[in-house]
């Protein structure tokens, strides 16, 4: 379940379902794994963490074993002008290269102020669109699954229909006072493959296919059980393949009628207003800013991170660009499969909340393995120990 704090979560970078579950999920447990191949969208969704957290004055620390994964990170930011409100720290160099280019003015906001009526009717707008995108979403998820199946099948119908005209059965029919839809074929298919082990159908199953399925002729029954489990067989290929193209028209004929490329970029743009209205809620301070020095990372540091809640660096220099015992609401450690135990530790020991992003690594190699309570543990552990 979502942080009460969240009232409604937002998305300007865009989203799929996965990546949507993803944040969800994200915000609302103490630990969650973010797991897939590069070009997956993960970098799509810590952005989107980091906007749902910024619309809730949150603090998010993004970690990785080299610069590379969080600069990614950053000039994404820099790309929608919301990079102001982190700091990109970590090893000595790249503090005093923050430090040392520091602006002592904020970015003219003045284009992102919106009245609070305007902001609830954008909010209401975004319910009923991100409804529809879910919706259209499902839709395009189940497509992708369709046409898998159907071409799995085709593949499988092909070497079987190469068999049963070897098998020289001949031509068949099935009378029926219904039209018999492929799940049920699959039922007469498995009833008949019992009938083999008698080799014979009785009187009371013919009684009972004539009720059940409508088959009224009971010519069919003088073929051998080999034969008619064959063709059932035969019979379901075609039907089921049949329903799935139906079904891949139909939804491709509503994906169609949707503007998915167009609503998404709708979706995304007032998203990235509400962000940014909330940013000038945020800030409004006049147009100086503080200067801060690396000194006060550790003398002054609820300032600095009320200037900077999102902090950027790796996982080994976290700590030192903390004050004490400091925790942030969330820690998200990107390509975490180059992070060692002992760096992914420390970070961890930093986090209220902890994101794991890339493949697993060593700790959390104890979700796969069912072991998620030991994990909270030892997450607790390093908690405390901080």
């Amino acid at each position: 379940m979502i942080d009460s704090d969240y009232s409604q979560l937002i998305f300007p970078f865009g989203f799929i379902l996965s990546q949507k579950a993803a944040t969800e999920k994200a915000l609302a447990e103490q630990i969650s794994v973010i797991e897939g191949p590069p070009g997956t969208g993960k970098t799509q969704t810590i952005l989107n963490i980091i906007a749902n957290a910024m619309m809730n004055n949150k603090t998010v620390a993004v970690v990785s074993n080299n610069n590379s994964a969080t600069a990614n990170v950053l000039e994404k930011l820099e790309k929608y002008g919301v990079d102001f409100f982190a700091a990109f720290l970590g090893n000595k160099e790249n503090k005093e290269k923050f430090f040392n280019e520091q602006k002592g003015v904020y970015p003219d906001m003045s284009s992102w102020i919106i009245p609070p009526q305007a902001i609830n009717t954008m909010k209401t707008i975004l319910r009923d669109s991100q409804q529809k995108l879910n919706d259209m979403l499902g839709i395009q998820n189940r497509l992708s699954d369709l046409k898998q199946k159907f071409t799995e099948l085709q593949t499988e119908y092909k070497y079987f229909n190469q068999y049963f005209q070897e098998s020289g059965i001949g031509s068949m029919q099935l009378s029926s006072l219904y039209r018999i839809r492929s799940d049920n074929l699959l039922k007469l298919l498995f009833q008949f493959k019992k009938c083999l082990e008698k080799e014979s159908v009785s009187f009371r199953t013919k009684l009972y296919n004539l009720f059940t399925y409508g088959i009224y002729s009971f010519r069919f029954y003088y073929y051998t059980p080999e034969a008619i489990v064959s063709f059932l067989q035969k019979s379901y290929y075609e039907k089921k393949m049949k329903e799935l193209q139906n079904d891949i028209e139909a939804l491709t004929h509503k994906l169609g009628n949707y503007h998915f490329d167009r609503e998404m970029k709708e979706y995304s743009a007032v998203s990235m207003k509400l962000l940014k209205a909330e940013l000038v809620q945020q800030y409004k301070k006049g147009k100086n800013r503080v200067i801060f020095s690396t000194k006060d990372l550790w003398k002054n540091f609820d300032s600095f991170i009320k200037e900077y809640p999102v902090i950027l660096s790796t996982t080994h220099s976290l700590r030192s660009c903390t004050s004490e015992n400091y925790l942030f609401d969330y820690v998200i450690i990107d390509e975490a499969s180059q992070v060692d135990v002992v760096t992914g530790a420390l970070a961890l020991s930093c986090a209220k909340k902890a994101v794991i992003v890339g493949d697993y690594f060593v700790i959390f190699s104890l979700l796969a393995t069912g072991n998620k309570k030991k994990l909270q543990i030892l997450f607790g552990i390093l908690k405390c120990s901080a």
